[in-house]
């Protein structure tokens, strides 16, 4: 007799949500990140212009129906770069084998759909890893020939008091956010901020006001720093939706004219003040544990710490030239 199969691999299909979240969510809180995702969180995230549900997203399930694994890519338009992610149950028979399963996939997907919108002589990369503590996955990666090549953190605080906005630079004020008049000032000034940092890739337009301009954002504690009618620097938080003691920074930028003024730290501050009089009582955000404007040591100053350490690993998976991560710095 044939024994039955331990995991089937399939597509995602839209009723596979609350398993994919329930997964993704244990496999952070293990690894000591305290930021998991709603089942609303997870739906933007999937619906965003840049993944093909139908295609760009798997999920493996154990002979009950349980879902036991995920992986998905995402692929800016015409990028040479893409970005995907595994998770696979602590508890999952064949563990490592179906990790290796869906690394497969995910390299042929991510060569058949970049390849699509690229010239023959250009090459593909593949990005993904895992939390530093997540040495199982790591090490098969590397064993398939990942290098280990960027680290992220995840900071956060717990605020000590009364949190207060200090004062801005000379010249700059907040404006609240109006989403009808400030939107594509704010995502110019968004992609403006980061074209200097490793790995980025200019938003869409489409793209950007699909994350940013969903109905969990909280725009009363958006900080937009102007300088008449120029947006200078940024800082996009949000309240946690099943976690309204916990603030996010999603995005904290100042453009190249408006630095070294005070301007990040003021930025910072100010974003603790806000999330903490709308009832916040902590707060995080993600860094390029790397940045080259030194962003580790600002937050830092600001109390804040580092609570975990996500690795990236990178293979080239289709032979070609590959662009440089980091753009040239222009005055």
């Amino acid at each position: 007799m044939n024994a039955q199969p331990s995991f089937q691999i399939r597509n995602y299909r839209s009723d596979d949500l609350a398993g994919v979240v329930a997964l993704v969510n244990a496999q952070r809180l293990h690894h000591g990140n305290e930021r998991t995702f709603t089942l609303d969180d997870y739906r933007v995230f999937l619906e965003s212009p840049n993944i093909d549900q139908a295609q760009d997203v798997f999920v493996v399930l154990d002979p009950s129906g349980r879902i036991i694994g995920y992986a998905d890519i995402d692929l800016t338009p015409g990028s040479q770069r893409v970005w995907s992610s595994i998770d696979v149950a602590f508890d999952a028979p064949d563990h490592d084998t179906i990790i290796l399963a869906l690394l497969h996939l995910l390299e042929a997907r991510a060569v058949e759909k970049a390849g699509a919108e690229l010239t023959a002589d250009q090459g593909i990369e593949l990005r993904l890893g895992g939390y530093a503590t997540e040495t199982v996955l790591l090490g098969l990666l590397q064993a398939e020939g990942y290098a280990h090549i960027r680290d992220f953190y995840e900071m956060h605080i717990t605020y000590a008091g009364v949190q207060e906005a200090p004062p801005l630079p000379t010249g700059i004020e907040l404006r609240p956010f109006d989403a009808e008049q400030h939107a594509y000032a704010v995502f110019e000034a968004h992609n403006d901020s980061f074209t200097e940092h490793w790995g980025y890739e200019a938003a869409t337009w489409e793209e950007w006001k699909h994350y940013r301009l969903s109905p969990e954002m909280n725009y009363d504690v958006w900080l937009v720093a102007w300088e008449g009618d120029q947006v200078a620097g940024i800082a996009l938080n949000r309240i946690i939706t099943d976690k309204p003691d916990y603030g996010w920074t999603m995005t904290l930028g100042v453009r190249r004219q408006w630095r070294k003024r005070g301007l990040g730290m003021a930025l910072l501050q100010g974003s603790f003040a806000a999330l903490q009089a709308a009832g916040c009582t902590h707060s995080g955000l993600g860094v390029d544990a790397s940045n080259t404007t030194n962003a580790v040591a600002l937050y830092e100053r600001a109390g804040m710490r580092v609570q975990s350490r996500h690795m990236t690993l990178n293979k080239q998976v289709r032979a070609g030239v590959i662009t440089p991560d980091e753009a040239p710095i222009t005055s």
